[in-house]
């Protein structure tokens, strides 16, 4: 017998948003409704999906009480989860993807550090799952540990990226492995605005956390298998979202600055310049090295038209060299200097006088 099953339970609420995952949804509610944690409200909200999922959800709230079916027309990742939150009954509340799924142990390693710590929060690290013969453990870079007082103020001056290590997740920006405080949640997630379609975790996780009294990080739990789907959305995003960021971007923005701590507001810079290098990648992605000619300024244009790229101040930072190879291609004008530095490695000057070439002309 666990420690946690000689304690009071407390109810989870398990909100999976469903939409084109056909596939994969039975694996996932399997491992939901087999959790050692018995005390679970899963609520299953299908987005408008157009094969059978919606079905499938209906078989399972036929068969498990604590199975509860929502079926809504197609509004987007964000809509969706919000729409199982205002649903949510529990005090506390965590989030499966429709093409994931869990360990059995997951909630049973979570809950028993709500109950003993009563935090705001609880993120772990998870398993990325490519195949039963291929998985990975993939850890955040912040130490497990309990955050409050003095040292939740360094977790919130590490929040993006520990020690602005290029890009090493202080603490994921997943909305999926973690465990919130309803109440909570439902203060915050409710404004995020519906439109963002980029970074729709972000918009969840950093916000909550920077509001945070207590977080527990725990880097030993890794039930969380996040699927590596080819097809997905992440890895199939159209050009034009590119220029979406700055929904994401404008929607973070006060929420560092509210805070009035330097270290912190720095952690958005780094966060932003991550989302350049996005844009960037993602615009650039079928370009061939014997056309860098003839898009490079199709691209910049479409670059320096996201507030992204406004004012950006990189002094001090160490960016990555498949940022600096970006900026090489979008400063076409300059290309017959710089066409070598497109197979070398960059060093951090080169790319930070390169950049405020790029944002000048």
């Amino acid at each position: 017998m666990t420690k946690i099953e000689k304690m009071d339970l407390p109810l989870l609420s398990v909100v999976v948003p469903v939409y084109g995952v056909e596939e994969y949804l039975r694996e996932c509610i399997d491992s939901i409704i087999n959790q050692v944690y018995k005390n679970l409200e899963i609520i299953l909200v299908d987005d408008g999906s157009k094969g059978q999922e919606g079905i499938i959800c209906d078989e399972y709230a036929a068969i498990d009480s604590r199975v509860k079916v929502i079926h809504k027309q197609n509004a987007g990742l964000i809509a969706a989860r919000k729409t199982g939150i205002k649903e949510a009954t529990a005090e506390y509340i965590a989030f499966v993807d429709g093409d994931d799924f869990i360990s059995a142990d997951y909630y049973s390693k979570m809950m028993e550090i709500v109950v003993a710590e009563k935090p705001d929060l609880v993120a772990v690290s998870f398993t990325q799952y490519y195949s039963k013969d291929k998985c990975e453990i993939i850890q955040q870079h912040m130490e497990s540990g309990i955050y409050s007082g003095e040292n939740l103020c360094g977790l919130f001056e590490n929040v993006n990226c520990k020690n602005e290590r290029w890009y090493d997740f202080s603490v994921f920006p997943s909305t999926c492995m973690k465990i919130y405080k309803t109440s909570k949640l439902k203060e915050h997630a409710l404004s995020i605005p519906e439109n963002i379609r980029i970074g729709e975790d972000s918009a969840f996780s950093y916000p909550y956390i920077l509001s945070c009294q207590k977080v527990v990080v725990d880097n030993s739990i890794t039930g969380y298998y996040y699927r590596v789907v080819e097809t997905s959305m992440v890895r199939n995003r159209d050009k034009k979202q590119a220029l979406e960021i700055d929904e994401l971007y404008n929607f973070l923005k006060p929420f560092y600055e509210k805070t009035n701590n330097e270290k912190i507001c720095r952690q958005l810079d780094i966060y932003r310049i991550y989302l350049l290098n996005v844009i960037l990648e993602w615009m650039m992605r079928d370009v061939k090295f014997g056309e860098v000619h003839s898009r490079s300024k199709d691209i910049k244009d479409m670059a320096l038209a996201t507030g992204v790229f406004e004012d950006v101040n990189l002094d001090g930072f160490l960016l990555p060299q498949p940022l600096g190879k970006s900026l090489l291609f979008i400063s076409g004008h300059n290309w017959s200097m710089l066409e070598a530095e497109w197979i070398n490695t960059l060093v951090k000057t080169k790319i930070n006088v390169l950049l405020r070439k790029v944002l000048r002309h």
